[in-house]
């Protein structure tokens, strides 16, 4: 037998002994995790019902109505979901075709 092997033997041996003698902390440790996990996410639930509920009542009174063409309301706004892209592109195409009228 090597030296090497001598000690990497020796190695293991000590690090099953020192498995064994922190599983008990890692176990407490890890129950407290997962309270602490289980508490934050009923907290999370809780507050997103009520969320869920306020958003679906406020959706239920403000239905705006856009123009299919030229995606305007009735104020003369863009959507808040279109991108500054999106609304050069639909002016830049409004711009050509009543430039050619």
């Amino acid at each position: 037998m090597a030296k090497s092997e001598r000690k990497s033997k020796w190695k293991r041996k000590f690090r099953a002994i020192k498995r064994e003698k922190n599983k008990k902390k890692e176990l407490m440790m890890l129950n407290t995790v997962i309270e602490k996990r289980n508490q934050a996410l009923s907290e999370v639930m809780a507050t997103e019902t009520s969320v869920q509920e306020d958003e679906q009542m406020q959706v239920a009174g403000e239905q705006k109505v856009y123009n299919s063409k030229t995606k305007l309301d009735k104020n003369g706004n863009y959507p808040t979901w279109m991108n500054q892209r999106a609304i050069k592109k639909i002016k830049k195409i409004k711009k050509r075709l009543n430039s050619k009228k």
